[in-house]
C-alpha cells in the first residue's frame, strides 16, 4: 500500500485501489482467522461428514386459486386495507397456511466461508471452488451440482 503513494496514478485511482487491496487484505485475514478457529475447535476434520436434510414439502389442501395458499385461506381487496389475505375457515395453531418454493436463495457475504454455497449448511470441513476463493461447500457433490447450474 506504501507504494502508491509514490505511483503517478491519480489520487481517486489511487483510492481506489487502496480500497481494493484493503479488502482483498480483510478477506485473506478473514479467511485465515476462520480456518484457525475450525482447526482449534475441530481437530480432526478429515472424519467429519456433515449431511444435510431438505426440509420437507408441507403437505396440505390447496387453495385452487392460490395455489401455495391453504385451502381456508384466501386473497380479498378492499380500498381500506388493500389486498390481504383472509381466513374462510377456522385454523388450529401450527397449520401451515401457506408455502412457495423461493424464486432465489443466496447466502449473506458473512456467510460465504462459512456456510455451503449450494445446499447452504454449515461447514466444518471446507471444500474450495475450482476457480476461486470466495466460497466453500461442504462435499464435491456439491460443488459439483453449483458449478453445473451456477457457480462457474
Amino acid at each position: 500500500l506504501n507504494f502508491l503513494n509514490v505511483s503517478k496514478i491519480n489520487r481517486e485511482q489511487k483510492d481506489n485501489l487502496r480500497n481494493e487491496i484493503q479488502s482483498a487484505i480483510d478477506a485473506i485475514q478473514i479467511k485465515d482467522d476462520l480456518e484457525t478457529a475450525l482447526k482449534e475447535t475441530i481437530p480432526d476434520t478429515n472424519n467429519i461428514i456433515v449431511t444435510s436434510k431438505a426440509d420437507p414439502i408441507p403437505n396440505f389442501l390447496r387453495n385452487p386459486k392460490f395455489p401455495s395458499l391453504q385451502k381456508c385461506v384466501t386473497i380479498k381487496y378492499d380500498s381500506r386495507r388493500g389486498r390481504h389475505a383472509v381466513a374462510t375457515d377456522d385454523i388450529k395453531c401450527g397449520t401451515y397456511i401457506a408455502y412457495e418454493e423461493p424464486t432465489i436463495s443466496f447466502l449473506w457475504s458473512e456467510q460465504l466461508l462459512t456456510h455451503c454455497t449450494y445446499c447452504f449448511t454449515p461447514v466444518a470441513s471446507l471444500i474450495p471452488c475450482f476457480t476461486c476463493c470466495l466460497v466453500v461447500f461442504c462435499s464435491s457433490d456439491c460443488r459439483s451440482k453449483a458449478w453445473s447450474s451456477f457457480h462457474q
